[in-house]
């Protein structure tokens, strides 16, 4: 919980301490209380725990810096930026669902959202639906690949995807490179359709050899899958079905219902076997 460990810096706790909250909290999967007084009392009980996990997590480095040695074997007592803590939880939780986030859509203002997740076979079968805190779809490749396959095995199907299709938010080095040394085929374009030109330092490497297989005539036929996949889905889903918005609270009850919208309607990321 405290993040120890995880890296040298005083930064570096802080970052990893909540998000080992948030799994925490993911796990457990707590149901929302329908009535307002309810949800008030559990936001405050976020605010306070998010507090309390702070000042562990400010306590607990200083007592690991105080008996480490830098990369030279000197002893590091104290901080250069002494750092404390505010005396008083602070932020904001959100009264109707404290499990959602503030997301922003291309095109949309900010708003309470969650990121759905799905991964579909090339007939539009979904595989796998889940849901995500986080607005970008980076680092969601590979577990929801996974998540799919498990889906797949639980039903006896040992069949491996042919090939992994995703559009550019979900290009992560790492996990494409995991893919691909699976034996599954990655297409995953390093950059984005609003840009001109590359990102800079993604010239070379695995984003040049992407961007040629991309160029490929195997390449652009497996990527155009895309278009004929999740994009009329996500038009059924929003326009025909009018599914624009989770009508239940909390991190398990929209997952439910997500499922739900899943078992009529195919939606996500492409596999193609």
């Amino acid at each position: 919980m405290l993040g120890q460990g995880r890296g040298r810096g005083r930064r570096k706790w802080p970052r990893v301490a909540p998000r080992e909250l948030e799994s925490r909290r993911e796990r457990e999967a707590e149901p929302i209380p329908r009535d307002r007084e309810g949800r008030l009392f559990g936001a405050v009980g976020r605010l306070e725990e998010n507090h309390r996990v702070d000042l562990a997590t400010n306590d607990a480095y200083g007592r690991w810096r105080a008996g480490s040695r830098d990369a030279l074997g000197r002893v590091m007592k104290g901080y250069r930026k002494p750092y404390t803590p505010p005396s008083v939880p602070d932020g904001q939780v959100d009264l109707s669902d404290p499990d959602s986030r503030v997301m922003r859509s291309k095109g949309l203002p900010h708003r309470r959202a969650y990121n759905v997740q799905t991964a579909v076979t090339e007939q539009q079968i979904i595989l796998a639906a889940e849901i995500s805190l986080a607005a970008a779809d980076f680092g969601q490749l590979e577990p929801m690949l996974d998540r799919a396959l498990a889906h797949l095995s639980r039903h006896g199907i040992a069949e491996q995807p042919e090939a992994v299709v995703g559009d550019a938010g979900y290009w992560h080095t790492q996990q494409i490179q995991a893919i691909a040394d699976r034996g599954i085929e990655v297409l995953v374009p390093p950059d984005g359709a609003a840009r001109e030109g590359t990102r800079p330092g993604w010239e070379n490497g695995l984003f040049e050899q992407m961007r040629e297989k991309l160029r490929t005539d195997r390449g652009r036929k497996l990527y155009a899958l895309r278009k004929t996949t999740i994009e009329p889905v996500f038009g059924q889903i929003k326009y025909t079905r009018r599914v624009t918005q989770f009508m239940r609270r909390g991190r398990a009850a929209v997952h439910s219902e997500l499922r739900l919208v899943a078992a009529t309607i195919a939606v996500g990321t492409g596999l193609r076997f």
